[in-house]
This record gives C-alpha cells, sequence and structure tokens, in this order.
C-alpha cells in the first residue's frame, strides 16, 4: 500500500491527518518490529534504463498475531493470505485459539515495542471489534 493511499484512509476513515513522514517514521518502526514487510520494486529493463516503482508492504505473522491479541477479528480469507499453507476450511477459524500460545512462545508479549504500540492504537482510538 502507498503511503499516500495510508494518508488517505487514515484521514477519511479516522479523520486523523498526518504528515507523509510521520507515516514514513511509524512504518518505518512497524518494519523494525517485524510486523509488516517491505518489498522494493526498482531494478533494471533490457534497455539499460533503471525503474522505480512503489514500495509493496503487507502484514507479517507477527503482526497478525499482534492483531489478534488486541482484540481484531480478521477475516478468513486475510487468514489465507498469510498463513498460505495452513488449510483453507472453516476450520481454520479455530486456530485462532492457538495463536496466544504461539505469541508467548514467540515472545511477541513481552516485547516492550509492541506495548508502546497498543497504547498509540488506543491514543488513535482505534477500537477492536
Amino acid at each position: 500500500m502507498k503511503r499516500q493511499t495510508i494518508r488517505d484512509r487514515l484521514k477519511n476513515y479516522y479523520k486523523i491527518s498526518i504528515s507523509l513522514s510521520a507515516i514514513d517514521k511509524h512504518l518505518g518502526e512497524l518494519r523494525k518490529m517485524g510486523f509488516i514487510q517491505v518489498y522494493q520494486r526498482r531494478g533494471r529493463k533490457d534497455d539499460g534504463t533503471y525503474y522505480n516503482k512503489a514500495s509493496n508492504r503487507m502484514i507479517s505473522k507477527r503482526g497478525f498475531w499482534f492483531l489478534i491479541r488486541l482484540g481484531f477479528k480478521i477475516s478468513i480469507l486475510l487468514f489465507k493470505k498469510v498463513f498460505k499453507r495452513e488449510p483453507t476450511t472453516p476450520d481454520t477459524v479455530s486456530r485462532f485459539n492457538q495463536l496466544e500460545k504461539k505469541l508467548q512462545e514467540s515472545g511477541l508479549d513481552q516485547d516492550a515495542r509492541a506495548e508502546t504500540y497498543s497504547e498509540i492504537l488506543r491514543t488513535l482510538k482505534f477500537k477492536p471489534v
């Protein structure tokens, strides 16, 4: 997702005005924490010219578990995208119950920065469903 798209959606849905540099800062922190993955799309064409497209961002498994821990309900479609090797039947819903154990094993629940981001989400009034 582009930075401008993130900015537009924050403004439209949550009435939050934020600069692109602030979005860069927060995306960098989320990337360092392992909550999102960023793919740079640049390279060289056959004719020797270089191209630089917008970066793609996607939620990681760790970010997915963090959102569940905060109380967000995640759709089966997103679950299938993030966990590609998991079963794609409605039984996948029962796997959400096992995620808390995985969180504890991964140490995410002890990450001080994770607590910081949960505070930020509360400050911005993102309400878990």
